[in-house]
This record gives structure tokens, sequence and C-alpha cells, in this order.
């Protein structure tokens, strides 16, 4: 029997958009077939128009692939590792989904010249500090750098540590310098010709950058954090060290003692390296007219400008010195010289007022005297003003000048002294 259909006169309206609310009445079943988005079924339903997602050919349907998708949020559930060694690398790019292949994901990290890209762990060291890529680094002057070895555990690469970082490696690298850790020793080589073979277990906390397998720059960290830097010439004299700072060297020893040493053995007095360093000056005189002052038999502050200040060293002890022109007018005047604590003469003590010169006749004199001051506190600040006195009238001080054969400038000088040390340094 042949079968029949009946085809119903009230069919599905097509239309090219998709319907709005006042379209249409209860019921009603409309087709949207839409310009480059698809073909859509809309029903309306109290009073709400509703629509499925776009339908696809019957030729397609059961088949894996679908043109053109795009959703706004896709969740893919049991994503595989793929067991294979593929060269394509999905990525988002603005929302689309698409590929880059190894070299292409080297280039986009900074990792061009990478000889294979079996990845096992992800290098980043410059010479300069610690940047995030290659860019970044050389854009401030360092040299970015790879490394063949993977062995950089015990390593530190944080944020502290910001001269040199180190962390894992990519691939196999044939760079220079190559940088390899051997589990106790640090090397930075100079080229690829070096050899590894110098590099043993005795030398532990050790960081060696090496111009080839003998001459080298160390730095050995032992315990409490002493710490040497040495060099190394092999067979001569010539590993000097020298530093070169675009800047301000500053040496700061919290215990106040600068040690100097030949080959191993200090030659100045023990923890006394900063001995001899001027501490304080003061010159009157050069650029002046010269200067006289008449002493009286009490001591006065011949100038209020004739002082020193200066900050005591670590030994607590100083030379004084005072350089003036004496000039006796009538015989027998004796001079004396002493220290005040202040511009209106006050005296630091009976031991620091002392005879300088007792001239028979009318003679003069360039004088230079010298005070020793000991049990001074390392680090307080210290003013003392000179002074002076003559044992009758008619005695005279002067100094300066800018006409010929004038007197000489008055000087004050101050100079770090050794700490007390028997047999080589002695005090009272």
């Amino acid at each position: 029997m042949a079968v029949s259909f009946r085809q119903d006169t009230n069919k599905p309206k097509v239309i090219p958009y998709f319907p709005t609310k006042s379209y249409g009445k209860e019921g009603d079943i409309i087709i949207s077939k839409i310009s480059g988005r698809g073909v859509f079924l809309c029903i309306k339903a109290s009073g709400v128009w509703y629509s499925q997602t776009s339908m696809q050919p019957l030729q397609k349907i059961n088949t894996s692939y679908i043109k053109n998708l795009s959703s706004d949020k896709m969740t893919i559930k049991n994503l595989q590792n793929s067991k294979i060694n593929t060269d394509k690398f999905i990525i988002s790019e603005n929302g689309d989904i698409k590929y880059r292949t190894a070299n292409q994901i080297l280039s986009d990290l900074g990792l061009e010249g990478i000889n294979s890209f079996d990845i096992d762990y992800k290098t980043a060291y410059c010479s300069l500090q610690q940047y995030s890529n290659k860019e970044t680094c050389e854009s401030n002057g360092g040299v970015w750098y790879y490394s063949e070895n993977d062995s950089h555990d015990s390593i530190s690469s944080t944020p502290e540590n910001q001269l040199l970082t180190v962390s894992q490696s990519v691939g196999n690298v044939d760079a220079e310098p190559t940088l390899l850790y051997d589990g106790s020793t640090l090397n930075i080589k100079y080229n690829s010709d070096y050899d590894d073979n110098w590099q043993t277990s005795a030398q532990t906390n050790l960081l060696k950058l090496s111009y080839n397998s003998t001459d080298s720059l160390q730095i050995a960290v032992a315990a409490n954090g002493a710490s040497t830097i040495s060099t190394n010439d092999n067979d001569g004299a010539a590993g000097h060290l020298t530093l070169d700072a675009n800047g301000d060297l500053t040496l700061d020893s919290h215990s106040g003692n600068f040690i100097a040493k030949k080959a191993g053995t200090e030659f100045s007095v023990a923890n006394s390296a900063y001995a001899g360093m001027i501490l304080g000056y003061r010159m009157i005189g050069e650029d002046n007219t010269h200067e006289s002052y008449t002493m009286t038999t009490s001591y006065a502050v011949p100038d209020a400008d004739m002082t020193v200040r200066f900050i005591a060293p670590p030994s607590g002890c100083v030379e004084v010195m005072v350089q003036i022109h004496a000039n006796a007018s009538s015989s027998n005047r004796i001079v004396y010289f002493g220290l005040s604590d202040n511009a209106t003469y006050n005296s630091i003590g009976d031991s620091y007022e002392q005879m300088h010169r007792m001239p028979d006749e009318t003679d003069d004199e360039v004088c230079q005297h010298y005070w020793t001051i000991t049990g001074l506190t390392a680090g307080s600040t210290y003013n003392y003003w000179f002074g002076a006195r003559a044992s009758l009238a008619n005695a005279f001080l002067n100094w300066g000048g800018t006409a010929v054969n004038r007197y000489a400038d008055f000087i004050m000088k101050v100079t770090a002294l050794p700490a007390a040390t028997s047999d080589f340094a002695e005090y009272d």
C-alpha cells in the first residue's frame, strides 16, 4: 500500500532576522535564517520568543567538524596529555584559539637559539641583576645567558640575590660564558675551552670567576660569614685586584678596626691601620694680610678662628700640632702654649699647658708644638682652640701675609694615633 504524506498549509514562516516581541502570536513557530550566523528555530510562548542554537546541515550531523564555532564561554573536560613529540602549542589570542610552533614559543620567551626543546626546566639569569626576559635585561645593559647545566638546585634565586641570579636550564645550550655548578663551587667560565677538571670537592663554599683553568678570582665564605676575596695567578704575581666604583667606595668596619697586611702579616700596630689619618685641619694666612697678637701673662686665644674640630678615632688617641711664628722682641720672654675647649680660653687640663721656648735674646722662631691626647671617646666630636701666654710683656705671635717675606701660616692639625700596644704604641 502506498504511503502518502499530508502537507500542512500552515507551515512555519522563514524570515531573515530574529522576531521582535510584538511579532506573531502565542504558539507561533518561526524559522530565522540569518546571513553569517546560521538557521534558528524560534517559538513564542507566554509572550516571549525562544530559540534553539544554530542548527547544522544534515550531512554534518554525527561528524566532529564544526566550522566557525563561537562561544562566550567554553569548558573542556578530561583534556588529555599528548603522548607524542608534537610541535604545536595551543594559545588564546584576543579570545581566538590558535597554535604556535616550538620555535615561535622560544622566540616569544626571548629564548631563540636553543638547540633542543626538550623542556625539563626553565633558564633565566642575567649578568646585571634579576630580569624576567632577555629584552629587559639587554635594554638595561645586562648580558642574557643560558646554561647547559641544570644542577643549580642549591643556588638561591630569590630577590635578595640581585647580583647573580640562577635558576634551572632549558634544553641544551652552547653559549659563552657558561655557568657550571658542581654542588660545591659555582664557576663562570671565560670560554667553552675551559678545563672542567679543576673543580674539586675540596673547594666548598667558594665562588670562582675564572679567566682560564689557572687564573681566577675567588670569593670564599667561612663560618659566621667571614669572607675572603682573593686572586690567583698560578705562576706569577700579576693577579692584581682593582676596585673601580662609578661613585663612592665606602669602607665600613663595625668594630672600628681596619687591618693592613703583607702576605698575611699585619705590618702596622694591631688594629691601627686607621692611625696616621688626618682627622682635622685649620690653616689661616694663605690669602690674608699678616696678623699679629701681643701676648699677656695670662692664657688667651689669639684668634677665635684658631680652632680645629674632629671625631675621635677608634684608638681614642690623637696628636694635636700647632704652627705659628713667635717674636720675643725683648730678651728672656718665656712663651707658653695651651689647649682650650672654648673660644674664650678654658683649659682642657694642666697637662696640656706647656712651655714652648725660652729665648735668651730677642730671637724669632717658627714654632711647631705637639700635644698627645689619650682617653677620648671613639666616635665623639671634639673642638680645641689654641691658647698662648708669655712670662713678661713685649712678646708677640705673627702669622700669614700675602706680601713677600711675611710669616708662616697658622696651622692646627689633628692626627689619629694607633691603639695602645705594648712595645709598639705606649702612652705613659
